[in-house]
């Protein structure tokens, strides 16, 4: 009789409200990424500090918002419209209970499917635990 082991791996909290708080920001970075694009920060010196900050800025957030997008095109149309309900609706502030009844799955499902998404973009942004 063969006896498996299931090794659970819970992401750390500060990891998990980092990726949250950065697919909460997704509509409002894009929107200042594009600004920050228009700008054309294509010469500065080393001297000038915030010129730079304001490019590594930049530079980061492009990388966010092309993480986010990867994430949310490589998973299926259930997990897109959680994030969608539950990150990217800003006009409705809804928990993860109304998000399952919106979807029609359990409160269980939500969470898996929420903690799988959030690990996906854990492991892209380098930031899993």
């Amino acid at each position: 009789m063969a006896v498996f082991l299931l090794k659970v791996v819970y992401m750390d909290k500060a990891v998990s409200n980092y990726l949250e708080y950065e697919l909460r920001c997704y509509k409002a970075m894009k929107q200042r990424q594009a600004l920050e694009d228009r700008r054309q920060l294509d010469r500065f010196t080393a001297q000038d500090m915030t010129a730079l900050e304001r490019y590594r800025r930049s530079r980061y957030r492009k990388h966010v918002i092309e993480v986010i997008e990867e994430t949310y095109e490589s998973v299926d149309e259930l997990d897109r419209q959680l994030i969608e309900l539950y990150y990217f609706d800003n006009s409705s502030v809804i928990n993860g209970d109304g998000v399952a009844d919106k979807l029609h799955i359990s409160r269980r499902d939500f969470y898996n499917r929420k903690q799988k998404i959030l690990d996906r973009l854990g492991k892209c942004l380098g930031v899993e635990s």
